[in-house]
């Protein structure tokens, strides 16, 4: 059985980018990474091991996977939305990840009265060990579990959750704000990339596949993050 190649090239579906659209990526890449200068574009291509040939081949194959996505998905997100709406609601809130159960079930007891000291208690922590963790977050529903989502919005902001299991130990979590979900450009931009993933996957599933966008297109780029 011969391997099928999906999705396929982005030539065969009619999906060209122009110099003008590569030249635009380039710019959007420079300005993203603050790049302002060739010296400083040549010194970055260097500390990563790419050439310019294989950076300008990785922005047109981003170009053409944005354009398949578009294809694909032909305004789909609205509808997605409108069937997954909770999905999208919002908490944000700072938050306090404790290894232990019995110590997370103490600070509960000991902040719930007073949720805004967990900020005290994380300053003091950070102070102690220097362990650096991100203090305030925004959790979505549709990322939690059905568990970890009761905990989180079933509490009212300005209220402190119970211990709420995350990794291998607890966060108890300050919430400050609750947003329901709202069809706005970042939302539709999140869902246009779901579908075209679960477009991508069913594809996979369906097919034997070796990942490549053609033939000229299909040698590696090196490891880097662009």
């Amino acid at each position: 059985m011969p391997i099928c190649s999906w999705p396929p090239s982005a030539r065969s579906r009619g999906i060209e980018t122009s110099d003008e659209e590569l030249a635009e990526a380039l710019v959007r890449f420079r300005g993203k990474r603050r790049l302002f200068t060739p010296a400083q574009v040549e010194r970055w291509m260097v500390e990563h091991g790419t050439t310019q040939a294989e950076l300008e081949r990785h922005l047109r194959d981003e170009q053409g996977r944005e354009k398949l996505k578009e294809q694909v998905v032909a305004g789909q997100e609205a509808a997605y939305f409108e069937d997954h709406r909770s999905g999208f609601d919002r908490v944000r809130a700072a938050r306090l990840y404790v290894p232990e159960r019995d110590e997370a079930l103490r600070l509960y007891g000991k902040l719930r009265g007073n949720p805004s000291q967990l900020l005290a208690v994380a300053q003091a922590r950070f102070v102690e060990t220097g362990d650096e963790e991100t203090l305030f977050t925004t959790l979505e529903r549709r990322e939690l579990d059905a568990e970890q989502a009761a905990l989180v919005f079933g509490t009212k902001p300005g209220e402190l959750t119970g211990p709420v299991p995350s990794g291998e130990g607890y966060e108890l979590l300050w919430v400050m704000q609750v947003l329901p979900g709202r069809f706005d450009e970042t939302t539709r931009q999140r869902i246009s990339s779901l579908l075209f993933d679960a477009w991508l996957e069913e594809k996979r599933r369906s097919a034997r596949v070796e990942w490549f966008w053609g033939a000229d297109e299909a040698a590696p780029l090196p490891a880097m993050s662009l």
